[in-house]
């Protein structure tokens, strides 16, 4: 017979607290409706399936202009009200925090909602805004309580790593950024199968293989089974067999943006290849090219941001569908089978370009990178960088210090977890587009909770050693 969940006082007060702020951010600001929804709405075959399918069920049951804005943001603010909840809740009762220290780690669940208004190009509320984040987010943070729950419960291990994959198969059809979390889950099941093989001295022995054999074949079902969801769902919503059409044009901005003309020799089809020489030309008339970025990593790193998303759609994609057109016969009334034709002329290019360009690329590469590390536990400013790379290094040192002491300790496997879905975020980000903040807060509320507690379990330690 399954236990009843009981909420002690803390309990009511950490659900109390969100339903205050996420009632107060549904009833005091209207629904806000940014460049990403149209595509939603509309479901085009750049953008993955279930939020579009969200808009499209609650499109039946208010079927007036707009009528779907208030239910769909309803259904935001509620599921983040209880996503944190149970975020909270968990790390609440694991560590066996305090009121104060759970009101600290409430806060730091907040944090996204709080500093994306504040310090986001849009000033986003995000559970408002009809966008993929306002779900994944959520979602991203339930999957993180099983993850943890996979690693500390031996009881229930195999029961919450499936649970915390089929919510990784669940994230990435919400928003393809999130892809790395496929990897980050593999790294995860690996280490432990190793960690424990290691401490039981059974590594060369079957078993271990079995499962590590085990793990490979679940992500490759799983990721295998996401892709052709997303094909049949095209097939069926725009009659277009092909998965998400996007990264191909987005991935090849990053590279236009530090090609040299030259650099166009290395595309074998002659009109792709004049395709690119007309719009390098354009780009670097025009200023958009890093020939015109400001000196320094971040310098770099801005000039991009700024410039990607003119490289992507007013240069590339524009010109690229001129090409087709002329070529194929396409035209814009064709749109979704047009954009796949794009993500392939995109392939055709990286693949010619980005040997002649790779050390420019890789520069830029860490440009974009180092702002998303800023990002994901700050914002940029020429104080708080360094304040970014002092809490990595203090961080990191420390969780190494309590896994010295205690090499099962929860808080030092909790930073490390943060700190590998840090890397897959930004390291998978800077490959497609810019490490923006609202790219980059998915993991705040990991990494500093993460810090918290192990505050509190060095504390706890050393409080410890002195009644010895």
């Amino acid at each position: 017979m399954k236990k009843s969940v009981k909420l002690d006082k803390i309990d009511v007060y950490i659900l109390l607290v969100f339903t205050i702020v996420f009632g107060a951010a549904f009833f005091c600001f209207p629904p806000m409706y940014v460049n990403d929804t149209f595509q939603h709405e509309n479901q085009f075959v750049t953008r993955e399936p279930v939020y579009a399918l969200m808009i499209q069920g609650l499109k039946v049951i208010f079927p007036e202009e707009g009528g779907y804005y208030k239910p769909i943001v309803l259904i935001q603010n509620v599921l983040a009200i209880f996503a944190n909840f149970y975020f909270v809740r968990f790390l609440k009762n694991t560590f066996k925090l305090n009121g104060i220290l759970t009101t600290m780690v409430i806060g730091i669940a907040l944090l996204p909602h709080i500093m994306t208004p504040m310090f986001s190009v849009k000033r986003l509320i995000i559970t408002n805004a009809l966008m993929t984040e306002a779900v994944a987010m959520s979602a991203f943070l339930i999957w993180v309580v099983f993850l943890l729950k996979a690693m500390w419960e031996e009881a229930h291990k195999c029961r919450n790593s499936l649970i915390a994959l089929g919510f990784v198969f669940l994230v990435t059809l919400i928003r393809g950024q999130m892809m790395t979390m496929f990897l980050v889950w593999a790294i995860v099941m690996g280490i432990m199968e190793l960690r424990k093989a290691l401490e039981e001295k059974r590594l060369f022995r079957k078993l271990f293989w079995k499962r590590v054999v085990c793990i490979t074949v679940c992500i490759v079902v799983a990721f295998t089974v996401r892709t052709y969801t997303c094909k049949i769902y095209n097939y069926l919503e725009k009659g277009v067999y092909a998965n998400t059409a996007s990264s191909g044009a987005m991935a090849v901005a990053n590279v236009l943006y530090v090609a040299e003309r030259e650099d166009g020799e290395g595309i074998q089809d002659e009109g792709v290849r004049n395709l690119f020489y007309d719009i390098y030309d354009a780009l670097e008339a025009d200023g958009y090219t890093y020939h015109y970025a400001p000196e320094g990593l971040i310098g770099r790193a801005e000039h991009h941001e700024d410039n990607h998303e003119i490289v992507n759609f007013d240069y590339f994609a524009d010109k690229t569908k001129d090409y087709i057109r002329d070529t194929t016969g396409l035209y814009v009334e064709q749109y979704m089978q047009l954009m796949v034709e794009v993500d392939k002329i995109a392939s055709v290019m990286m693949k010619g370009l980005l040997p002649k360009c790779l050390d420019r690329y890789f520069y830029n590469y860490i440009a974009i990178a180092t702002t998303g590390f800023i990002r994901s536990v700050a914002v940029v400013h020429p104080i708080l960088n360094w304040y970014a790379l002092a809490f990595y290094v203090i961080t990191i040192a420390m969780s190494l210090y309590l896994w010295k002491k205690d090499k099962h300790s929860k808080a030092a496997s909790f930073l490390l977890l943060s700190m590998l879905m840090i890397c897959g975020n930004v390291f998978g980000t800077s490959l497609f587009i810019q490490c923006i903040s609202r790219y980059m807060f998915f993991t705040f509320p990991l990494v500093y909770s993460a810090a918290l507690v192990m505050l509190v379990e060095l504390y706890r330690m050393k409080r410890k050693d002195g009644e010895k």
